[in-house]
């Protein structure tokens, strides 16, 4: 019988989360990301336990937590600097925060490796499956 096998357009938290579990279920996955290399771009992250439990069911949760530090106090706040709401402690217990990027990274390091430049134009199905096409003319499906 055939491996299943799952092409991924975008090497994003989503992405690559998608491509680490699809990857443990026994499927080939493949993955296209336009972006010619991947930085850790964006801004801190909080994750709390429901975010932490599902990172670990992806086997990253270890990766993530030596790259975060706790989290004892979570504020929303105006542009101007004044707080404009607090999330309770028992809420707050066991949350973590990290940089976006350093998240996509853990994320990087379980997941197979991203083909980079890998800019996407079409996506086609047909009865046997589908065909996503990339500017450079290969395609994967």
């Amino acid at each position: 019988m055939a491996r299943v096998r799952a092409v991924i357009v975008g090497a994003g938290i989503g992405g690559l989360s998608a491509a680490v579990a699809l990857e443990d279920a026994g499927v080939e996955v493949v993955i296209l990301e336009r972006a010619e290399r991947l930085d850790p771009v964006g801004a801190g992250i909080s994750l709390f336990r429901n975010a932490m439990s599902a990172l670990g069911r992806l086997g990253v949760s270890d990766a993530v937590t030596r790259r975060a530090a706790p989290a004892f106090r979570v504020e929303i706040r105006a542009a101007d600097g004044r707080v404009l709401g607090a999330m309770p402690e028992d809420v707050i217990a066991g949350a973590l925060a990290l940089h976006r990027g350093d998240l996509q990274m853990a994320l990087l390091e379980a997941s197979p490796s991203p083909r980079l430049g890998a800019d996407v134009v079409a996506v086609a199905e047909d009865g046997a499956g589908v065909l996503v096409k990339c500017r450079d003319g290969t395609s994967e499906g």
